[in-house]
């Protein structure tokens, strides 16, 4: 569990890390960022319990995902009744449906792109490209933690500075592979320790498709 005082703080957070559930007071004194816009940034699929001495705000807020307002001041009892109600809510929700976008951040803004439309990432010094169909888009993380919130069964790395998508190769060859980006072939080396797990995955698929054509 973290706890953040500034919101931008918790967004640059939220920005690497995927988490359950937010308590989220509504008007934070002296910062940027009030609760209505903070909620605005995020996914509208992140679960919610909003804590705030402002009740006239409750209605508004319900256009996003708020499992529950607790206004203050509240008893530890109304405080677990919320707590219990976000985790029936959130086990009810279905994990094999991942949402199609990430949000990068560069600069003071939050850019959000389609998975579907990356091709692949490429880092130098912890600074990763996005590469889509038609733009490049920069931004300061590990290829670790990026590889932590990429869905595993879309995205694979294949070396140490490039993530792919799996959807969008070409062609494979034994040293590379090749994916074709807005007319022009992109040549990628296949790492030594990532050659492994590049061939388990394309391997499992071809025997599945033959499988069905049997």
């Amino acid at each position: 569990m973290e706890t953040f005082l500034s919101p931008t703080e918790a967004l640059s957070f939220l920005n690497n890390h995927t988490v359950d559930l937010i308590f989220l007071d509504l008007q934070m004194p002296n910062e940027d960022i009030e609760g209505l816009a903070f909620m605005n940034i995020l996914d509208l699929n992140q679960h919610y319990i909003l804590t705030t001495a402002h009740p006239q705000y409750a209605l508004q807020s319900y256009e996003f995902n708020v499992v529950d307002y607790l206004h203050k001041p509240y008893p530890y009892e109304r405080f677990l009744k919320a707590v219990h109600k976000a985790k029936r809510q959130i086990k009810t929700s279905n994990p094999n449906f991942p949402n199609d976008y990430l949000y990068i951040k560069f600069s003071k803004t939050l850019q959000k792109i389609k998975l579907s439309e990356i091709c692949w990432f490429e880092s130098a010094r912890n600074v990763v490209r996005a590469y889509t169909e038609y733009e490049e888009i920069s931004f300061t993380m590990t290829m670790e933690d990026l590889m932590a919130q990429l869905p595993q069964h879309l995205f694979l790395r294949i070396h140490r500075s490039f993530i792919i998508s799996i959807e969008k190769i070409d062609l494979i060859h034994d040293d590379y592979i090749v994916i074709n980006r807005n007319g022009e072939d992109k040549s990628i080396c296949i790492g030594d320790t990532f050659r492994e797990g590049l061939m388990g995955i394309l391997e499992g698929r071809v025997l599945k498709n033959l499988s069905k054509k049997g």
